[in-house]
């Protein structure tokens, strides 16, 4: 599943969460470009497939912050930061959304 988090239209930048099995990454995208920020590995088991989660994003100043259920999971700080545009969701498979205001 990729998560768009933040996106700016100029030129295509945008902010990606991409969930996959056990790892939650943080990309930075820009024209034909793609640079990983982070990742989160879950070891611990707690992002499973088939499983409602909570996932809350925080982006001020240039700081990024993700929780998973909430437990902090990412924390990035991105210079430059794309500073303005909209936020997107995405899915490549089957994923149900719940309360996203």
């Amino acid at each position: 599943m990729f998560l768009p988090i933040y996106q700016a239209f100029l030129h295509s930048r945008l902010y990606i969460l991409n969930f996959e099995n056990d790892s939650i990454g943080l990309q930075k995208a820009g024209g034909e470009t793609c640079q990983h920020l982070a990742t989160y590995d879950d070891s611990s088991g707690q992002f499973s497939t088939q499983t409602w989660h909570n996932i809350t994003i925080y982006v001020k100043d240039g700081n990024i912050k993700v929780y998973l259920n909430d437990n902090l999971c990412i924390d990035y700080t991105d210079n430059p930061f794309i500073s303005y545009g909209t936020i997107g969701v995405e899915t490549g498979g089957s994923a149900y959304f719940d309360d996203c205001p």
